[in-house]
């Protein structure tokens, strides 16, 4: 079996292109043949747990809403090709993804870890919800087929708090300092890597 390690954050357009690309590779394969995981990283790390209303925060993080749309055309056009789909223009909110990182690794401990992860993705970048509210946060977990247990355990508790923050440190440990980042059979690649050169990794890994 192959190990395919993805280390992302739920508020970065590349991470969403990666994982949805090598999403549709995996559901043409075995899912005996492989164990895919998700780890943690903190595009924000000092972002406040409300987060930011987005437009305030891009101009800061890049000095001006200009370059923030200019950025943001190359992300749409990297991900027309491929069908994925961006709504820029419907998220209003740069959120903290600490509690949505948690709740990927209680998702990971119920089998149901992918699903959470690509509705995330999908919440944030096509409905522009904003993924660090606990109430869009409960209702995407239990649609991903999380437990309502596990799932209060992390929104109403400390759940997954201690092993969630001890991943952020591995990862940050390893001097990874952008993302998607892809582990596949102990190999590393970096960046949204276009699906014929995902689908030549996994083959490769498999044979």
């Amino acid at each position: 079996m192959i190990e395919i390690d993805v280390v992302s954050d739920f508020i970065c357009p590349w991470c969403h292109i990666g994982v949805a690309r090598l999403g549709r590779i995996l559901d043409t394969m075995d899912p005996a043949l492989y164990r895919l995981r998700f780890l943690p990283f903190e595009l924000n790390p000092g972002m406040p747990a409300e987060g930011v209303e987005r437009r305030r925060y891009r101009i800061w993080k890049f000095g001006s809403w200009e370059i923030s749309q200019h950025l943001d055309r190359q992300t749409l056009a990297a991900a027309q090709p491929d069908g994925i789909v961006i709504h820029y223009e419907r998220i209003e909110r740069t959120p903290n993804t600490r509690l949505a990182h948690r709740l990927s690794r209680a998702a990971w401990a119920e089998g149901c870890q992918r699903a959470l992860v690509e509705g995330l993705f999908s919440a944030y970048f096509v409905d522009g919800r904003d993924i660090g509210a606990r109430e869009a946060l409960r209702d995407i977990a239990l649609a991903s087929g999380m437990t309502a247990a596990a799932v209060d355990a992390v929104l109403d508790g400390q759940g997954e708090a201690e092993s969630t923050a001890d991943d952020l440190l591995k990862v940050a440990e390893t001097g990874l300092d952008g993302v998607p980042f892809y582990i596949i059979g102990g190999r590393s690649h970096s960046g949204a890597l276009p699906v014929e050169r995902l689908r030549s990794l996994l083959t490769a890994a498999v044979s």
